[in-house]
């Protein structure tokens, strides 16, 4: 029995550390934001219309990604944003609806 809850303290210990090296590395890169770089106002969806193909930041999600906008069919004049996280050697794609999500995205400066 002392064996079992020296493992689920070990276990419930790298569960924390994890944990909390992740709330330090979010921290950092909210820290580090440099406003040079961004908009501090979010795109409208007239504004992310006109920007498909283009690349936005989007601080809901902590990713950037590309707009995607159709002109044609159901989904017409909707902008989606797209992209992958990668996270431990796997890369996961995401496609979201900017408006339906209520994303807040933003342009990246041309510097």
């Amino acid at each position: 029995m002392e064996g079992i809850t020296v493992m689920a303290w070990i276990w419930v210990s790298r569960l924390i550390l994890f944990i909390l090296g992740f709330f330090l590395g979010t921290l950092a890169a909210i820290s580090s934001y440099d406003e040079g770089v961004m908009n501090k106002e979010p795109l409208t969806r007239q504004e992310l219309q006109g920007m498909a193909g283009k690349p936005v930041y989007c601080a809901d999600i902590e990713s950037y990604g590309i707009v995607k906008c159709e002109t044609i069919g159901t989904w017409a004049g909707v902008p989606f944003l797209v992209g992958a996280w990668h996270h431990d050697g796997v890369a996961v794609n995401f496609e979201y609806n900017i408006m339906g999500q209520k994303l807040k995205c933003y342009k990246i400066n041309d510097n």
